[in-house]
């Protein structure tokens, strides 16, 4: 089953540029750089690493958050950048044009006021007003149809969050189109996502093979039982 590569990507020269002032350990590094430079799977890293995937991307994350600091306007990548505008329809185009060069090439506010015959204040609006639609471009990036089936499978989604999750997941609408659509608030709509992401996260870490089932049995049994379970499985992650 394919995995998940992460949105996000850096040059060699810009990840060792934002890993120069964070304090983090050789094995770190070397995970942040495979993710963001190398372009590694999830799943990959989970294996080679021994590490879950929450772990996996809070040390991932860590350097992302460091680079989009140091970078100019906190920019975005163009990923990003294009998702956030498509659920924007009543932008202009001259907006559009001021908040990609700010966000995604770097230009300063100042070099755009005077080119654009704004105010730096209005470029700042601008600039402001979009990138607060620019979902942070973490980590996590977009599912298959079988990883969305699989993740689902069993846990008891309601429909319409199975269409919510499927569109950002799969499809990879925007929150806010998908918002203005469903007329859900989109604290609400990221919380859906989220709980259906969370179900594929932790299927990355059922070894191959592995099946996930119900059962009822005496709470000595199962407390033992699941114990057995995770020593085999991180045996499994170790090798």
């Amino acid at each position: 089953m394919p995995s998940p590569r992460f949105v996000v990507r850096l040059t060699q020269r810009e990840f060792s540029d934002t890993v120069a002032h964070l304090k983090l350990s050789r094995r770190k590094l070397e995970i942040a750089r495979r993710a963001l430079v190398d372009q590694s799977t999830l799943s990959d890293l989970v294996k080679d690493y021994g590490k879950t995937p929450d772990e996996i991307n809070e040390i991932v994350q860590q350097v992302y958050d460091e680079w989009n600091r140091r970078s100019t306007s906190s920019r975005v990548p163009i990923e990003v950048f294009e998702q956030a505008i498509a659920g924007l329809p009543n932008v202009s185009r001259q907006s559009v044009e001021i908040a990609r060069r700010a966000l995604v090439q770097g230009e300063p506010a100042s070099a755009l006021a005077e080119e654009f015959g704004l105010t730096r204040q209005r470029i700042n609006q601008i600039i402001r007003r979009i990138h607060a639609d620019c979902a942070q471009a973490t980590v996590v990036s977009r599912m298959t149809e079988k990883q969305f089936a699989d993740a689902v499978s069993g846990r008891g989604f309601s429909e319409q969050s199975l269409e919510i999750a499927h569109a950002v997941l799969v499809i990879g609408k925007p929150i806010p189109e998908v918002t203005m659509a469903t007329g859900l608030t989109r604290q609400r709509i990221r919380q859906l996502v989220s709980a259906v992401h969370d179900a594929f996260l932790a299927r990355e870490k059922i070894p191959p093979g592995w099946v996930t089932e119900s059962v009822t049995a005496p709470k000595d049994m199962l407390k033992a039982f699941r114990a057995a379970v995770e020593e085999k499985r991180k045996a499994h992650f170790n090798d």
